[in-house]
C-alpha cells in the first residue's frame, strides 16, 4: 500500500484492536524495520508499544531511532508513558542523563501532553511545584505555560503566572515561571511581552523579565525602540545588566547599527548609568577597527577596572597588526603592569559580539 494515509488507517485500526500480547511483534518491527518505516507508522508503534512497557519503549525511541525520526518518536512514546503513569513516569524521564538538545526539549513538551490525557490532567502543574530550582523546572514550565498559550492564549498564561502565590516558599517558582512566560510571550508579541513587564518588573518574582524583553525585541527590526525603552526603566542596577544583553544581541545581529546608535547615543546624552556595562562592547569593537578611536572612546567608563581591561584588550588586539605602535602606546599609557602583561600575553583574545 503506498498510499500514506491508507498506511497509518490500517496500522491504526489493527494496533486498537491489539493487547499487550502484541507488544513483542511491534517491537521486532520497529527493531528491523526502523529505516523502512515513515514517521506515521514509527510513531503509531512507538506509541503503541509505550501503552504497555513504557520506559523500555520510550528509552528505545530515545536511543535506538534514526535521528531524523528520534524527536518525534520521543514524543509518541513518553506521552504515552506518562498518560498511563502520569507522576512516576514524569519522575522517571525528568532524570535521564540527555546529552541531546533537541530530546531535553521534548520531552517536558511529551510529558506535559501525556499528562494531558490521563486520569489527573491537572496534575502536571503541582508536579512542577514539587521540582527543585533547576533545568527540570525551567523546562516544565516552559512546555506547560507554551501549551496553555497555544490554548487559551497570552492572557491566560499570564493569569496564571500572577495566581501563584507570593509567600516566600512559591517566591522562586512564581520567579522561574515569569521568566518563562516572558521569553514565550516575546517570542510571539512584543506588545503583550511589554504589557507583561509593565505589570511585573517592578514585582521581586519579575527579575530578569525586562532583559529577556529587551534581547528578544533588540533582535527585530526597532533595536533602537529597544533600547530606549530600557532607558525609562527605573533600576538602574537591573538596566545596567538588561542593557549590556540586549547590546550584545544587536552587536551580533547588526554591528554597524548598533555602534552608530551608541555614537549618536554618547554624543547627544554624554555618560549614562543604565549604559556603563555596555560602553565596553562598543569601545572594544571600535578599538578592533582603529585603536586609537577606541582608546579615546574608552575614556567615557567610569570604573577604573572596567575601562583598564577595555583598553589593555585593545592593546592586545593591536599588537595582532602593528606590534610596534601597540608597545609604544603600552608604555606611554600609565596601565599598571598587571594590565600590560596581560595586554602582552600571547593568548587567544575574547570573543567580541559583533564581529567573527
Amino acid at each position: 500500500d503506498r498510499d500514506p494515509y491508507s498506511r497509518a488507517r490500517r496500522l491504526a485500526t489493527l494496533l486498537a484492536d491489539l493487547g499487550p500480547g502484541g507488544v513483542p511483534a511491534v517491537r521486532e518491527l520497529l527493531e528491523n524495520g526502523r529505516f523502512r518505516l515513515g514517521p506515521t507508522e514509527l510513531g503509531l508503534l512507538v506509541r503503541f508499544w509505550a501503552t504497555h512497557e513504557g520506559r523500555a519503549a520510550s528509552a528505545w525511541a530515545a536511543k535506538q531511532t534514526p535521528e531524523y525520526h528520534r524527536k518525534a518518536a520521543v514524543m509518541a512514546a513518553v506521552s504515552a508513558w506518562v498518560a498511563g503513569d502520569p507522576r512516576l513516569a514524569t519522575e522517571d524521564v525528568w532524570g535521564w542523563p540527555l546529552e541531546d538538545q533537541d530530546l531535553k526539549r521534548v520531552i517536558p513538551i511529551a510529558a506535559m501532553q501525556g499528562w494531558r490525557s490521563s486520569s489527573d490532567p491537572e496534575g502536571f502543574a503541582d508536579f512542577l511545584r514539587s521540582l527543585p530550582p533547576g533545568p527540570y523546572r525551567q523546562r516544565g514550565l516552559w512546555a506547560h505555560q507554551g501549551i496553555l498559550i497555544e490554548e487559551s492564549g497570552i492572557d491566560a498564561a499570564v493569569a496564571w503566572a500572577g495566581a501563584i502565590p507570593d509567600d516566600e516558599e512559591s517566591a522562586g517558582y512564581k520567579m522561574d515561571a515569569h521568566r518563562r512566560l516572558a521569553s514565550l510571550v516575546s517570542a510571539r508579541d512584543l506588545e503583550a511581552a511589554r504589557n507583561l513587564c509593565e505589570r511585573v518588573c517592578d514585582e521581586p518574582y519579575g527579575n530578569n523579565v525586562r532583559s529577556i524583553v529587551a534581547s528578544f525585541w533588540v533582535k527585530s527590526e526597532d533595536a533602537t525602540g529597544a533600547m530606549e525603552w530600557l532607558a525609562e526603566g527605573s533600576d538602574v542596577n537591573e538596566l545596567m545588566s538588561a542593557a549590556k544583553g540586549a547590546y550584545v544581541d544587536w552587536l551580533v545581529a547588526d554591528r554597524e547599527s548598533a555602534l552608530g546608535w551608541m555614537e549618536e547615543r554618547v554624543e547627544a546624552k554624554g555618560w549614562e548609568q543604565w549604559l556603563e556595562e555596555s560602553y565596553p562592547l562598543w569601545v572594544v569593537n571600535l578599538g578592533s577597527d582603529d585603536p586609537e578611536v577606541g582608546i579615546e572612546r574608552a575614556q567615557i567608563i567610569q570604573s577604573d577596572w572596567r575601562r583598564d581591561a577595555v583598553l589593555a584588550e585593545i592593546a592586545r588586539i593591536w599588537r595582532g597588526t602593528d606590534e610596534a605602535a601597540a608597545e609604544a602606546w603600552l608604555n606611554e599609557s600609565g596601565l599598571s603592569d598587571s594590565w600590560k602583561e596581560k595586554a602582552r600575553k600571547p593568548m587567544q583574545r575574547m570573543r567580541i559580539p559583533g564581529r567573527s
